[in-house]
């Protein structure tokens, strides 16, 4: 595996201080001559596990895949994003599916996402309404100043249901599968950690508990 790592200093700009998710978002469309080396890209996070088997994933000309998120599943949270998709300017969102982080496309989709995605979410995050909500009080996006909240991927995954028509965009249980699971690592690609105590946790790996694992 060749590994390269490119310098790169986030803009200094407020925005990227209060929402420290939104700093995934950024460095593709500021800097992507590095990318555009490369056919397809996988924007994901730093909590993920790529398994072997990303050796096998398919890649369809024109397909953007994106793993399966759980953060607007009931019936008022996927109306309180249709609210926010038009009050943020997409009228003509028509919604796929709830969406997680981790996008894998042809590298100049990859990018235009990422752009008008960072952009949006600037929006939503300090365009709450005087009640604290978008409209409705469903759709969690943290106080500002705290990186909690999950509203980079609310933008991603309106972004996505507006721009592009459903038999283009993928989305799959390969990607950001939960990393304690009982599907095994070696059906899906693309592992995430989430914020619990169990093992291959973020919590965990805080706590150091995997510098001596031998498995």
């Amino acid at each position: 595996m060749n590994v390269r790592i490119i310098p790169y200093t986030v803009p200094d700009k407020q925005f990227y201080k209060d929402y420290g998710f939104a700093k995934s978002m950024v460095f593709p469309y500021d800097m992507p001559e590095p990318l555009l080396e490369y056919d397809y890209v996988c924007k994901t996070d730093t909590d993920v596990f790529i398994t072997p088997m990303m050796n096998h994933f398919t890649f369809e000309t024109n397909k953007i895949y994106v793993g399966l998120g759980y953060y607007s599943i009931s019936e008022n949270s996927v109306n309180a994003l249709k609210e926010a998709a038009i009050k943020f300017g997409y009228p003509e969102y028509e919604r796929i599916s709830d969406m997680h982080s981790t996008i894998i496309g042809p590298t100049a989709d990859v990018i235009k996402i990422m752009e008008l995605s960072d952009k949006l979410e600037e929006k939503m995050y300090y365009g709450l309404d005087s009640d604290g909500g978008w409209g409705t009080d469903v759709l969690w996006r943290g106080h500002i100043g705290n990186t909690s909240g999950v509203c980079s991927m609310y933008a991603m995954e309106i972004v996505l249901s507006s721009v592009y028509p459903k038999e283009q965009v993928v989305v799959t249980q390969m990607l950001d599968a939960g990393s304690d699971w009982e599907r095994p690592w070696t059906e899906v690609s693309h592992m995430h950690q989430y914020h619990q105590d169990e093992i291959y946790s973020k919590f965990q790996a805080n706590w150091g508990a995997y510098l001596d694992a031998k498995h």
